[in-house]
């Protein structure tokens, strides 16, 4: 279980009141770990109350990761970039070989309703969420949102920033001038 938050609680509580339950609860699971402790919930009977398990490459969603923390960072790019393949590829219908890691999402014909499936996809797989648009922003591709997984899961390093010139205040436009250094004096 996970904790909720107090304005999902207190709806929860809400609906609860006004619905007239005589017991009620209310949680956030994570499935896959439910399904680990408690085996009977893999039985057919509870296939409507409990999502079905997502599987990554033939692996649980906990063995996968932990396997990925195995790995050099090479291969567990190479792991996880095949995974998220299969991902934007099962959101377009398509076959995963057909899909160019390097080629822009947008270039593959992927739309915002195939995004959406695949953020969900990403949530459900890894426990990572990404926000539309840093999915969608310009040049992204399946090899970008895999660098994006691999900060998010801790498996690679942050890219280093590069640091800002003494005085320099911040990012200019490149039709900008840099400002000059303002001299007292009259102008004649």
């Amino acid at each position: 279980m996970e904790l909720l938050g107090l304005r999902d609680a207190f709806a929860a509580l809400d609906d609860a009141l006004t619905q007239d339950i005589p017991v009620s609860g209310v949680a956030r699971w994570n499935w896959n770990r439910f399904r680990g402790l408690l085996k009977a919930a893999n039985e057919a009977r509870y296939s409507l109350l409990i999502p079905p398990n997502k599987e990554i490459d033939g692996q649980t969603q906990e063995a996968f990761l932990a396997s990925l923390a195995t790995l050099s960072p090479d291969e567990a790019h190479a792991a996880l970039e095949k995974a998220i393949t299969q991902a934007v590829a099962k959101a377009m219908q398509q076959n995963p070989d057909d899909l160019d890691p390097q080629r822009r999402l947008t270039d593959l014909g992927i739309d915002s309703l195939m995004a959406t499936e695949l953020l969900v996809s990403v949530r459900q797989q890894f426990d990572v969420d990404i926000p539309p648009m840093e999915l969608l922003r310009g040049g992204s591709t399946i090899h970008d949102v895999t660098n994006l997984l691999m900060l998010r899961l801790g498996l690679a390093a942050p890219p280093a920033t590069t640091p800002q010139p003494a005085g320099d205040t911040g990012a200019r436009l490149p039709s900008q001038p840099t400002p000059a250094k303002y001299t007292t004096g009259l102008l004649t």
